[in-house]
């Protein structure tokens, strides 16, 4: 998962690579992605998100959550 598509996307949002991936480690053949932004932004970056990646799985007052594949790799957004 390239989090430069996400970046383009919603370049006022703070996006990392955590986890193994992030640590350029051995891992489980996921990744795992953090973008961190003011929640008052759902309702413009949702649909965006939704569009790219699928209907969110979880969402809260202060995160949504997205889980799906990219070639042979499970990511969580």
């Amino acid at each position: 998962m390239d989090i430069l598509i996400i970046k383009k996307i919603a370049p006022e949002l703070e996006t990392n690579l955590i986890g193994s991936t992030g640590l350029g480690i051995c891992g489980l053949r996921d990744i795992d992605i953090i973008v961190r932004g003011q929640s008052s932004l759902f309702k413009t970056i949702l649909p965006i998100f939704n569009s790219k990646f699928g209907n969110f799985k979880k969402r809260r007052s202060k995160f949504v959550e997205w889980h799906f594949k990219k070639e042979k790799y499970i990511v969580e957004l």
